[in-house]
C-alpha cells in the first residue's frame, strides 16, 4: 500500500488479508498437527518392529551358537579355530569353569517340571568392559561337557545395525545384559524373548529408545513447507486484492477530489465510471449534484451579498435594490417588484424592474392609511377569474397586465404579520420556473425587516420604562443633557416626584397591585405636563418631570398640581387607596447647570418635602444641602449605634381604668447619641425604615423587652406583660415566630408575658403569611394588639379576619376628644366595635383629664398617655408601680 491509497482502500485491503489469514493459519495448524501425529505413529510402529526383529536376530544367534557348540561336542576334539559365535571355548579352561560356577549361584528358572534343556545359558554380570559375560554350556548342569563364552560382538551385532537407537537388554532378574545411555524424553519400544525352552535362560527384555524425528520432505521439515506455502498464498491474495480494490475504488478517489474542489467552490469534472454497480450509481448521483450545486453557487453568492447588507444595517430600500438586481440575474425575462411600508410611516414604497439583464429600476411611493395597508396586504393577487392582478393594486402600472398576465405574490412575514410583498410576473414564453431561490430571498428580506424592527424596539426599550412606557433613567439623562445643551438664557425645571407610602401598598397588596398603582400615577402626572415636557420613571416609585422654559414660579405651580393629583384616592383592585406624593423642584441655571447637579438638588428638595410631613412640594434652597448631608451622616451613625450598644429601651405605663394600677407597659426605643444626647424615634426610625435597619432594631427591642420583663418577674414586680412594636419588614421575612420563640426561651419567659403590636396595613390584601405567623404566636400565648386602627386601610371585613386580642384607639382620635364631636363619635364607634368582638381596649395619646374621663366612660380597659406618664426607664417605672395612679 502507498500513501496515495485512500483510507477505504487500506481498510478493505486489511480486511481481505485478515479474512484470508485466519483460514490459512487454521488450516496450516490443523495440517501440521495431523501430519506430525501420523509421522509419530509411523515412527512408533517402525520402532516396535525393529525392536522385535532385533530380539529375534539375537535369538537366532544364540541358537547358532548352541548349534556350533553341539557340533564341537560331537566331534570331541579341540577346534583349531574358534567358532564365530564364541570368544573362548573349553571344557577344562579354569577361567571358564570358575565363571560358570559363579553363574550357577543364581540359576536360571526352569521352564517347568521334567524339563531337560539340551543347553544351559548363564550370565556373569559386571565384566571388565561393562557388558555382561554370557556363557553357554552343554551337558550336565554342574559339570557340563563343554563351556563357551558367547562373543559379544557376534551376539549384539543386530543391535549395532540400528545406529540411531539406544538399547537396553535385561535378563529375567532385570540385570542389564547390554546397556547404552539413551536420550532424554526418548520414545521407548519393548520386546520380550523367551529362552527357557531352548536355552534355559528365562526371559530377556529388549528395550529400544530413540528421539522421534520431525516429518521432512526433501530435507525440509513439513511445518516449514506449510509455512512457506501459506506465505506464498497470502502474498498472492494480497497482490490480487490490492489490484482489484484499487481498480474498483479508483472512481471513489476521483469523487473525493471533486467533492473537495466543489466544497472549495472550484470547478469539477464529470466522473466517468464504466462499471454498472453501486459506485457507478454514486458517480451519476454526484455528477447530478455537482451540476445543481454549480447552478446554485452563483445564487448563494447573491444571497450572501443580501446577508452582508442585512448585517451592515442597510435600509429596506437598499436591500430591495440589491434583491431586485439579484433576481434579475437569476430569473431572466421575469418582472419583479417589492413593496413595503416603513414602521411608523403611512407611505407604501414600491420598487420594480423591467425583467431583463439590463435592469432599470423604477421607484414609487403611495400614501396609505393603516386600514388601507391592512386591506392591501390581505387582498388576493388574482381576480375571481384568475386573469391577472386585481386592478386596485398599486403596482398594476408596473406589472403591465396585458403583456405579463401571470403574476405571483410572495408575502414577507414577521411572525403572523405580513410586512412586505415580492411580486413576480414571468412572460408567457418563460419556462416553468422553480421559485425556491426567490423564497430564500423572501426569507432574508423578512429577516431584514424583523432585524430592523427589533433594533428599533431595542433602541426604544433602552430609553423607556417597560412598565409605564415613560422614559427610563437613560432616556431621562439623554433628554436632560440635550435640553441643557440647548439652553441659552432660558430655564429648565426638574421636578423629582416620589409616591408616599408606596412601600406599604407593595407589602400589603403585592407587587402586581403596586405596578398597577404606578401606571395610574404616571397617567395622572402626564395630565399636568406642559408643552415639550418629559415625564420619566427614574426607578421604583420615583418620577422626574423635565419642563423646558419653566422658571421657579411655573415649576412650583406644576409641583403643586402634581401633589394635588397624587393626593386624590386611587382605585386599585376595587380598593380606594390614598397615598399622596412629595415633589422636589430644582431649576437651571439657578440650582445647577448640568444633569447630575440638577437631579441631586431636586432629590434633596424632595426629601425636604417628606420631612415637612409628605404630600407637599419644596423648592431647592442652599440650606437643604446641609440638611441632606446631616441625614446621610445620621443614617451612617445609626448603623454604628447597633454595634456600639447605644440604643435604649424606655417604657410607657398603661393604667388600668378600674383602679389606676399599672399592669402593663409599652416598650419604646431611644437612641443615646454620644454627642446629641437622647434621640426620640421620630429622629431615626424613618431612616431605619429606608435603610432596612428597622429589622435589626426590632429584634434588639424584642430581646431587650423580654430581658427587662424577666428582671421584673425576678424582682416580684406586679407587671403582667410588656408590649413591643413589630415592623412590617419583620413580618415580611416570615421568621417572626422563630425569633419570638428564641427570645422567650433565652430569657425563660412565659409567652403570656409578651404582647406584640402590629398595624393593620400589614394585613391588607393577600395576608395569609402574616396571619399564619400571628395565629401561631397566639397559639403560644402571645397577645396580639392592633395599633392605629382606622388611620390606614381599615375595613370591618379585615378587622373580623385579624387574629388579634387587643385594639388600640389611635392618638389621632384621642387628641380631639372634648373639643370635636366627630372625634367622639368615631372613638365611640371604634370602642363599640372592639367590645362587640370581645377585644381588650387600650387608648393612647391622652394628655388631659377630660380625655381620660371620656375614655373611661366609653369603656376602655387601659389608658396610656402623657397625662399619666411619659416613657421612662425601667427603674423609674418600678417606682411608679408602687402606688396606683389617681383617676380623674
Amino acid at each position: 500500500m502507498t500513501s496515495r491509497d485512500g483510507r477505504l482502500t487500506r481498510q478493505l485491503f486489511t480486511l481481505f488479508l485478515a479474512v484470508a489469514l485466519v483460514p490459512l493459519l487454521v488450516s496450516g495448524l490443523l495440517s501440521t498437527t495431523a501430519i506430525s501425529q501420523l509421522a509419530e505413529r509411523l515412527q512408533r510402529e517402525h520402532l516396535n518392529h525393529t525392536t522385535k526383529q532385533v530380539s529375534h536376530q539375537v535369538l537366532d544367534r544364540l541358537l547358532l551358537a548352541r548349534a556350533e557348540l553341539e557340533a564341537l561336542r560331537q566331534t570331541e576334539r579341540q577346534p583349531t579355530q574358534l567358532p564365530r559365535a564364541f570368544s573362548q571355548l573349553s571344557s577344562t579352561h579354569p577361567s571358564l569353569v570358575q565363571a560358570w560356577q559363579r553363574a550357577e549361584q543364581a540359576p536360571a528358572p526352569r521352564t517347568g517340571p521334567g524339563s531337560h534343556p539340551i543347553a544351559h545359558l548363564r550370565v556373569l554380570h559386571a565384566t571388565a568392559d561393562g557388558n555382561s559375560q554370557i556363557l553357554m554350556a552343554l551337558g550336565p548342569t554342574q559339570q557340563p561337557d563343554i563351556i563357551g563364552e558367547v562373543d559379544a560382538h557376534f551376539l549384539w551385532e543386530p543391535i549395532g545395525l540400528e545406529d540411531d537407537g539406544h538399547w537396553r537388554v535385561e535378563d529375567h532378574a532385570h540385570h542389564p545384559l547390554r546397556d547404552s545411555p539413551g536420550p532424554a524424553n526418548a520414545v521407548t519400544s519393548e520386546s520380550r524373548l523367551f529362552l527357557d525352552a531352548e536355552l534355559g535362560a528365562g526371559e530377556w527384555t529388549f528395550r529400544q529408545s530413540t528421539t522421534l524425528a520431525p516429518a521432512n520432505w526433501q530435507g525440509i521439515s513439513l511445518p516449514l513447507w506449510l509455512t512457506l506455502i501459506g506465505a506464498l498464498t497470502l502474498l498472492g491474495i494480497a497482490f490480487i486484492s490490492h489490484v482489484q480494490i484499487r481498480r474498483t475504488l479508483a472512481p471513489l478517489a476521483q469523487l473525493t477530489a471533486d467533492t473537495r474542489r466543489l466544497a472549495a467552490g472550484g470547478h469539477t469534472s464529470v466522473v466517468q465510471v464504466k462499471e454498472r454497480n453501486e459506485i457507478g450509481d454514486l458517480a451519476e448521483a454526484f455528477n447530478d449534484m455537482a451540476a445543481r450545486i454549480r447552478e446554485q453557487f452563483h445564487a448563494i453568492k447573491g444571497l450572501a451579498a443580501v446577508d452582508q447588507g442585512i448585517l451592515a444595517g442597510k435600509s429596506p430600500h437598499e436591500l430591495a435594490h440589491e434583491l431586485l438586481h439579484h433576481l434579475a440575474r437569476h430569473y431572466p425575462h421575469v418582472r419583479v417588484m417589492t413593496s413595503w411600508i416603513e414602521s411608523g410611516n403611512t407611505r407604501l414604497h414600491i420598487l420594480g424592474g423591467n425583467g431583463s439583464h439590463d435592469l432599470r429600476l423604477e421607484a414609487k411611493q403611495i400614501s396609505l392609511t393603516p386600514d388601507q395597508w391592512r386591506r392591501y396586504i390581505q387582498s388576493p393577487m388574482r381576480d375571481e377569474d384568475g386573469q391577472g392582478l386585481v386592478p386596485s393594486h398599486p403596482w398594476l402600472a408596473f406589472a403591465q397586465a396585458q403583456a405579463w398576465p401571470h403574476c405571483l405574490s410572495f408575502p414577507v412575514q414577521d411572525g403572523d404579520k405580513i410586512i412586505a410583498r415580492i411580486t413576480v410576473c414571468p412572460t408567457d414564453a418563460a419556462p416553468t420556473t422553480d421559485w425556491q431561490h426567490l423564497a430564500g430571498l423572501r426569507d432574508r428580506l423578512s429577516v431584514a425587516f424583523a432585524t430592523r424592527r427589533r433594533e428599533q424596539e431595542l433602541a426604544y426599550r433602552a430609553v423607556h420604562d417597560s412598565l409605564t412606557g415613560l422614559a427610563n433613567r437613560y432616556g431621562l439623562h439623554d433628554h436632560l443633557d440635550q435640553q441643557l445643551a440647548q439652553l441659552n438664557d432660558g430655564h429648565v425645571a426638574v421636578l423629582f416626584v416620589d409616591l408616599d407610602h408606596f412601600k406599604d401598598v407593595n407589602d400589603s397588596l403585592g407587587h402586581e397591585a403596586g405596578d398597577e398603582l404606578l401606571c395610574l400615577a404616571s397617567e395622572r402626572l402626564q395630565s399636568c405636563l406642559g408643552p415639550d415636557a418629559l415625564l420619566a420613571r427614574r426607578g421604583g416609585d420615583e418620577f422626574v418631570i423635565v419642563q423646558p422654559g419653566a422658571d421657579e414660579a411655573l415649576a412650583s405651580q406644576m409641583a403643586a398640581q402634581a401633589v394635588a393629583l397624587l393626593g386624590a384616592p386611587f382605585t386599585v383592585r376595587g380598593r380606594s387607596l390614598v397615598l399622596g406624593g412629595s415633589v422636589g423642584v430644582a431649576v437651571s441655571p439657578q440650582h445647577g447647570r448640568n444633569r447630575a447637579e440638577l437631579l441631586r438638588c431636586a432629590d434633596v428638595a424632595m426629601y425636604q418635602a417628606k420631612a415637612h410631613g409628605r404630600g407637599c412640594h419644596a423648592l431647592y434652597a442652599q440650606d437643604l444641602d446641609a440638611q441632606s448631608q446631616e441625614r446621610v451622616r445620621l443614617q451612617a451613625e445609626l448603623r454604628q449605634a447597633l454595634l456600639r450598644h447605644e440604643l435604649r429601651a424606655h417604657y410607657q405605663p398603661r393604667v388600668r381604668s378600674q383602679d389606676g394600677r399599672v399592669l402593663s407597659a409599652e416598650a419604646l426605643v431611644r437612641w443615646q447619641h454620644p454627642t446629641r444626647g437622647l434621640l426620640l424615634p421620630g429622629h431615626f426610625i424613618p431612616l431605619a425604615e429606608e435603610s432596612h435597619l428597622i429589622e435589626d432594631i426590632g429584634l434588639w427591642m424584642l430581646d431587650a423587652a423580654c430581658q427587662q420583663m424577666a428582671d421584673w418577674r425576678a424582682q416580684g414586680a406586679p407587671m403582667a406583660r410588656v408590649s413591643v412594636n413589630v415592623s412590617p419588614r419583620q413580618l415580611a421575612t416570615g421568621q417572626l415566630v422563630e425569633q419570638v420563640q428564641a427570645a422567650l426561651q433565652r430569657h425563660q419567659l412565659p409567652a403570656t408575658s409578651l404582647e406584640l403590636e402590629v398595624t393593620e396595613s400589614l394585613l391588607v390584601g393577600d395576608a395569609r403569611q402574616a396571619c399564619q405567623q400571628l395565629a401561631a404566636l397566639r397559639s403560644l400565648g402571645v397577645m396580639i394588639a392592633l395599633d392605629d386602627f382606622g388611620t390606614g386601610y381599615s375595613s370591618l371585613a379585615i378587622l373580623r379576619q385579624l387574629p388579634v386580642d387587643l385594639m388600640k384607639v389611635d392618638r389621632a382620635f384621642v387628641k380631639d376628644l372634648g373639643q370635636d364631636e366627630g372625634a367622639l363619635a368615631v372613638t365611640q364607634a371604634i370602642v363599640g366595635m372592639a367590645q362587640s368582638l370581645g377585644l381588650h381596649i387600650v387608648a393612647e395619646g391622652m394628655e388631659t383629664a377630660e380625655q381620660a374621663r371620656i375614655l373611661i366612660k366609653l369603656g376602655c380597659h387601659e389608658l396610656q398617655g402623657f397625662y399619666f406618664s411619659r416613657p421612662v426607664t425601667s427603674e423609674t417605672l418600678i417606682e411608679a408601680m408602687q402606688q396606683p395612679y389617681t383617676l380623674p
